[in-house]
């Protein structure tokens, strides 16, 4: 067996073991590629994803997570797990924001005769604080859902449908909907081309209105 084609098949292995010793229901998906390869592709990373998820999950709930003996493994998948945790979107870690997402109601985007899955989520900024009246849109739709008071929203879209989530001043942030992934952080990145711009909303003719220090208008 070639190198690339080994590595894959232990990291299959590997995570099959962590799945199995976690209760975490996973079957690695056959390899369809032909010839060598590097031992990872964007498909085995979405599985490690998926276990890192699932054993998050876990933790957040008190239960042990079990990776004894697979260290090796885990040493070699850290890298596509890492990756994931630098990304925008990520697990939440409080087991209290958690539970305050299952409670929410959720808002279907879902187009007549579609399958869906529900998406519940939190926004935040990069120092923690929720964002109030985010965009949470179903990509090329006018589709769409804005976060409440905490940061939160609960939608239906369809398996692996595109989303955009934005806000004045931030960068927007997209992720697809997944079934394996079904409770989301988004972290919003301030958008640096738009610090220190004036915006202008409109524009009041003088004739018409006046103002001064006493409060005196028209």
């Amino acid at each position: 067996m070639k190198r690339g084609k080994k590595i894959c098949q232990t990291l299959k292995d590997i995570r099959l073991q962590v799945a199995r010793a976690n209760d975490i229901p996973y079957e690695p998906t056959e390899c369809k590629h032909k010839g060598d390869c590097l031992g990872t592709c964007p498909k085995c990373e979405e599985e490690v994803r998926y276990i890192e998820h699932q054993l998050n999950v876990r933790r957040i709930m008190g239960k042990v997570a079990t990776v004894a003996g697979v260290a090796m493994g885990v040493s070699m998948a850290a890298q596509p797990i890492e990756a994931f945790a630098q990304n925008t979107v990520t697990v939440p870690k409080d087991s209290t924001v958690i539970s305050a997402l299952q409670t929410l109601k959720v808002k279907s985007l879902l187009n007549e005769g579609e399958q869906g899955t529900v998406i519940r989520g939190r926004v935040i900024d990069e120092t923690g604080e929720a964002i109030i009246g985010a965009t949470i849109l179903r990509k090329g739709t006018k589709k769409g859902e804005v976060s409440d008071i905490n940061g939160m929203f609960a939608i239906e879209v369809p398996e692996g449908c595109p989303l955009d989530v934005a806000y004045v001043g931030y960068k927007t942030s997209s992720f697809n909907a997944s079934q394996r992934q079904q409770v989301v952080e988004v972290v919003m990145k301030e958008d640096d081309r738009l610090m220190g711009e004036v915006v202008v909303v409109g524009a009041v003719d003088s004739r018409y209105y006046r103002d001064d220090v006493y409060g005196h208008g028209r």
